[in-house]
């Protein structure tokens, strides 16, 4: 949803019309080529453009039109294309591995596509599937009337197909598994290599050869796999213990039963990973992408997952009541496919879940000693059922139930964390004597330390900068961000000025402005 059909409050709401004007600048402006990863261009309209080579990786383009474009090669892997028109594009040899949301495909050049993992809908006989590689993908709900032309593309076991269509008739071949082999330390008795090149898929070796037994394999405990890609390879009952896995790409990866005690999982790519029944004992997961994740029967004990967002079993009830989310949490929860309605034995016994947001079923789920302070709980289900002895909690703490009821402590309050700053705000630049919808600004404080602020009327033209950090987020008081040479080209002090407000003074004390939260939903994350 456009953040200028939100509501904001009467000082803000009747100067909407000028912010969607200032709020266009270039962002956004795909060309043939371009890094595009990680940005949100839903909406956006690239119909009939010319994308190719670009990377999408990421991105979310929700509803964007992209009817006749060429993305011949583009990189797409990961993208949130949900409701996306992509009617009579070309996205032949383009990577669209883990993309989320149903792909409408009718009319569509899918030649030699990396398609593994997504799910496709429409006319498969209006599709041109040739040589791609389909390893994993949902393709159930497709329509296969009419001839099916799947030449030289390629499967495995989990490809999903629509009743009635014989792959091997439609001229599909079944990828024969290539030999396990032992690759940068990883599990020697269960790795399955999964190629990336499209047109070549990997099949994984028959369940009763990789879940038999405890973990016995010790080929990647404590070894170094930063950045390493695991995508779609099944290593059930792997041994990772204090294994350096941060910035690994683990997308679609089976790690149930496996043993990754104190491994190092930052910034890891985890999207749709299954953890279940795993012990995860003491590793870091600070800034990793859990998005889908399964923690069914895991254990988190005194894990690290601050400021995470956590989607438990059961949380595709909320797609029942989509419209009642905070804007925040909708694009999640429309492609979550969280088929479990139980956690199990899920612990979080000790984790640090400071600023965590928490989604689902958390019946019987241990939070016992947990580090809650600031964390937000207001969306999970059935809390009467957690287990909450112990666990400390502060006045930025968001519950459904009474945490003293539940045996939870209080904890020293903390101050808000510089995550907090991160978004869009809107910016009163008025004069004094100008009318309420005169001279509304925008700045975008990003995640990497860059921002863009977009002055009012008058007041200058787009700037784009970068931020710091003026206090550490565990020393007393909030911390400050200095944005360099920002508005009139002076540096700016932004400090919070309440649950949903900015302050920003100029660095020699002579201007103030005040902003207000564009998505209020994010100063709960």
């Amino acid at each position: 949803m456009p953040w200028c059909v939100r509501s904001f409050g009467p000082r803000v709401r009747a100067g909407l019309l000028c912010l969607v004007l200032l709020g266009a600048g270039t962002v956004g402006v795909a060309q043939e080529g371009g890094n595009y990863a990680n940005q949100n261009l839903s909406g956006r309209d690239y119909s009939g453009r010319v994308l190719n080579g670009a990377d999408f990786s990421g991105a979310k383009l929700r509803g964007a039109n992209l009817r006749g474009a060429s993305l011949k090669r583009a990189t797409l892997v990961g993208a949130d294309l949900s409701g996306a028109n992509l009617a009579g594009a070309d996205l032949s040899e383009a990577d669209l591995r883990g993309a989320l949301g149903a792909l409408a495909v009718d009319n569509v050049n899918l030649t030699g596509a990396n398609l593994a993992g997504v799910e496709l809908r429409g006319s498969l006989s209006a599709t041109k599937l040739q040589n791609a590689n389909l390893a994993g993908a949902n393709l159930a709900n497709a329509l296969a009337t009419g001839r099916v032309d799947l030449s030289a593309a390629t499967y495995d076991d989990s490809t999903k197909w629509p009743k009635g269509l014989d792959p091997r008739a439609a001229g599909a071949k079944l990828a024969a598994p290539p030999a396990p082999t032992a690759v940068a330390g990883a599990p020697t008795n269960d790795r399955v290599e999964l190629s990336e090149r499209p047109g070549v898929a990997a099949t994984r070796p028959p369940e009763s050869t990789l879940s038999a037994g405890p973990p016995t394999t010790p080929g990647a405990t404590g070894k170094n796999l930063r950045g390493q890609s695991f995508a779609h390879q099944q290593l059930v009952n792997a041994a990772w213990d204090n294994a350096d896995l941060e910035g690994a790409d683990l997308t679609f990866t089976n790690l149930r039963g496996s043993t990754l005690r104190e491994a190092n999982l930052r910034g890891a790519t985890l999207r749709n990973t299954n953890f279940g029944g795993a012990d995860l004992s003491g590793a870091d997961l600070r800034g990793a992408d859990l998005f889908g994740a399964k923690f069914v029967d895991a254990k988190l004990r005194g894990a690290k997952l601050e400021e995470q967002d956590l989607f438990l079993a059961g949380a595709t009830v909320f797609y029942e009541k989509i419209k009642d989310l905070p804007f925040g949490l909708r694009e999640y929860a429309t492609g979550l496919a969280a088929p479990d309605r139980h956690n199990g034995r899920l612990t979080f016994q000790r984790a640090d879940l400071r600023h965590a947001r928490i989604v689902g079923n958390v019946d019987g789920v241990d939070f016992r000693g947990a580090d809650l302070r600031g964390a937000d709980l207001r969306l999970v289900d059935n809390p009467e059922g957690a287990i909450f002895q112990g666990a400390v909690y502060d006045s930025r703490t968001r519950w459904k139930i009474n945490p003293d009821q539940m045996r939870a402590r209080r904890g020293e309050d903390i101050p808000i964390t510089v995550k907090w700053f991160v978004g869009d705000w809107i910016i009163d630049t008025r004069r004094e004597g100008e009318p309420v919808a005169a001279n509304l600004g925008l700045l975008k404080l990003a995640r990497d330390g860059g921002f863009t602020w977009n002055p009012g009327e008058g007041q200058g033209e787009r700037i784009e900068g970068r931020w710091t950090a003026q206090a550490a987020i565990e020393q007393a008081g909030a911390p400050k961000l200095t944005l360099e040479r920002g508005e009139l080209g002076t540096d700016w002090v932004a400090a919070t000025g309440g649950a949903d407000e900015l302050v920003l003074q100029s660095q020699d004390g002579t201007r103030k402005r005040f902003a207000f939260r564009d998505d209020p939903a994010a100063g709960s994350r």
